[in-house]
Parts: structure tokens; sequence; C-alpha cells
């Protein structure tokens, strides 16, 4: 019995739309190799032959490949497309979130982004995408609670955790920060950022111990990274282990030869091992590359002074002062050059500023703290 034409005409179609979908699936995997080895313009030609009447899903899987590719307005232009076609697909307000934020669209993102969280609450990756999407814009307190819901709906996933401790060293949160990050380390041992950020954290509590190991893992995975060779000689530093500390801070130096943090460190354990040549040199590098570091001008102009050279010691603590007013060991060492100089007058001005100054939350000279520089964020 022959078929009725109406079904035979259903079935053609049928395969007609099943052959175009195989032909879409072809040239989403042919684009994202294109993509892959940044012939973009090719990639873009591919992408766009797909689009032309597809369907809300096939739109959203193209955008989602512009997204991972970096073609960010197309990603854009076919995600909204599909909103458009299909406004109820599932997870496309998180891809659409995803790319506005990416687009540095901040506000569109959040919105995209919390309505589909409230759709879907048990969805731990909007919460994270919105978490993420709050840090980039600078609001730290924002960031937290997303971020805490994507952690507690899944709890294994190392990079959730990573970035929730992240937020909460934003916040000052230090403590939950290195709570966060220590799970981070264990869920993923090869995670070299979480052990780096959690050895900042732990140096800024005070558990410099722990602090060297985690610190000694990140340098085994990462050793050409100069933020985790620096910190590790800030964590023996800090222990009184000045060998391995100047050690660390060699290494870190190749690698970053401006790196103010170990110049100034340097130059610190040099004065206190009375190499005052030493410390002088290191000073120097450290101004050359960083002219307004407030510390090296101040170190370097109490070491002139103790020389007897007045006038490049005045100069020196000149600009320490005027790079950091309140830096109370300046001005008394600004006063003393005066006095010396014969300038009644100014030290009678630089001893006043010093006695209107609070007190020191640590020892003003070598042996001071500079303040934990924090480490660069890339969410």
């Amino acid at each position: 019995m022959a078929r009725p034409r109406g079904l035979a005409a259903a079935l053609a179609l049928l395969a007609a739309a099943v052959a175009a979908q195989d032909d879409r699936a072809e040239s989403l995997g042919r684009a994202q190799q294109l993509l892959r080895a940044g012939r973009a313009s090719e990639a873009r030609e591919l992408l766009e032959t797909a689009a032309a009447g597809a369907d809300a899903p096939t739109l959203a899987r193209i955008a989602d490949t512009c997204l991972r590719g970096g073609l960010l307005d197309d990603a854009e232009r076919h995600a909204e497309r599909a909103a458009r076609l299909s406004p109820e697909l599932p997870r496309l307000g998180l891809l659409l979130g995803q790319i506005y934020a990416a687009e540095r669209k901040f506000p569109a993102a959040v919105e995209r982004l919390s309505e589909a969280v409230r759709r879907e609450p048990a969805q731990a990756q909007g919460h994270y995408l919105l978490g993420i999407t709050y840090s980039l814009m600078g609001e730290k307190e924002k960031a937290i609670p997303p971020l805490e819901r994507a952690a507690r709906l899944a709890p294994g996933n190392a990079g959730f955790r990573y970035y929730l401790g992240l937020a909460y060293l934003d916040a000052g949160r230090n403590p939950d920060g290195a709570r966060e990050l220590g799970e981070a380390a264990r869920l993923d041992p090869a995670n070299a950022p979480a052990k780096l950020n959690l050895g900042w954290a732990l140096i800024s509590l005070g558990r410099n111990a722990e602090a060297s190991e985690r610190l000694q893992e990140a340098t085994a995975l990462d050793p050409r990274n100069p933020a985790a060779w620096f910190l590790l000689g800030e964590s023996e530093r800090r222990r009184g282990e000045l060998d391995a500390a100047v050690l660390h801070f060699e290494r870190a130096l190749p690698l970053d030869p401006g790196m103010a943090d170990a110049l100034f460190s340097l130059g610190t354990i040099a004065y206190l091992r009375q190499d005052r040549a030493g410390a002088a040199e290191y000073y120097q590098r450290l101004l050359a590359a960083h002219p307004r570091h407030a510390g090296g001008h101040y170190q370097l102009g109490k070491m002139l002074l103790g020389e007897g050279r007045l006038e490049e010691a005045i100069e020196h603590l000149k600009a320490a002062v005027d790079i950091d007013p309140d830096r109370k060991g300046a001005h008394y060492q600004l006063a003393r050059a005066y006095r010396l100089k014969g300038d009644a007058a100014a030290a009678a001005r630089e001893a006043a500023v010093f006695r209107s100054l609070g007190p020191e939350a640590a020892e003003e000279g070598a042996g001071r703290r500079e303040p934990l520089a924090p480490l660069p964020r890339n969410p």
C-alpha cells in the first residue's frame, strides 16, 4: 500500500532538517578548530552560514562557540536571537550573562544571571557566574553570597572554592579566605594559583611556617611565577630565615627584574646585615624602576644621612614624605637632616609634623614591614 502523500512529504522535510542539523554540527566543529588555530575570519564565515535559519538551541551553541573564541559581538547577536525565538530555553540566561560580563556590560549581566538563578536556584554555575560578575564590578561584598551558594551546592568544585576564597580576601576576610583556598588546594593539588593565594593569606595571618609549605608547592608547580618566589622569601623572612629569604627573593628577580617588593626586601636584609653598599644598590635599582616608592626613598635617604651626605639625604627624604605624608619616621629623619644642615625653620616644621602623627604601628627603619601587596586577580 502506498504511503499517504502528506506523510511522505513530512518524512522528506524531517530528513532535510536532520541533514541540515548534521551540516550545522559539522560546521560548528570545524569553526571550533579554526578558532583554536587563530583563524577567526574563516570561523566566522562558517558560523554565519550555520546560523542561517537555525533554531534556538543551535543558535545558543553557536553563541557559546563564539564566546569561547572571543567573538563577543557575534556571541551576543546569536544568543539574543535565540532568546527571541525561545525565551524559556534552559541555560540561555547563563550564556547571555557570561557574554554580557565578558563585554563588561555588567548591569545586563547581573540582570540575566539573577533571573537565571531565580529560575534554577539549585544551579551552582549560575550563582558562581553571578558572584564572578560582581567581583569584576568591584562589588566585593555582593560577590560573596552567590559564591557561597555555589560552594554549598557543589562543595567538591575546586574552582568555586577558589574564587570564593579570593572574594573573601578581597573583602578583608582573610581567615575565611585561607579556609576556602585550603579546600581548593586540597581538592585540586595541581592548582598553583590556589596555593599561591593561600600562601599570601597565611602570611597575612602570621602563619608563616604553613605559608612556606604551601608556597614551596606553588613554586614547584609554577617555577616561573615571580610572585610565588617573592612570597616564599617573605614567609622565610618573617620566620627569621634570612639566608633562605635572600635565595628566594633572588629567584624572583630574573623573572621580574623590576619587582619592587623583592628589591625592597633585599635592601632591607642587606641593611640589617650592615651591608650598606649592597643595600644602597638594591634601593637604587628599586627607585630606577619605581621612582615613587616611598619606602625606597626613605631607606636610601636614611642611609645617606648616616653617611653625612645631607643634600642627597634631604632629596630622598623629601620625596618619601611627598609620596607618603603619614610616614612618621621620614619626617623625623628629615628634621634631623635639616638640623644638621643648619636650617632650623625647616627642622622645626618637620619635627612638628612628626609629633602630630600618631604612634607607628611598626618600627620605622629597615625592620619596618611594608604592607603585603595584594596579588593580582583574574576571575
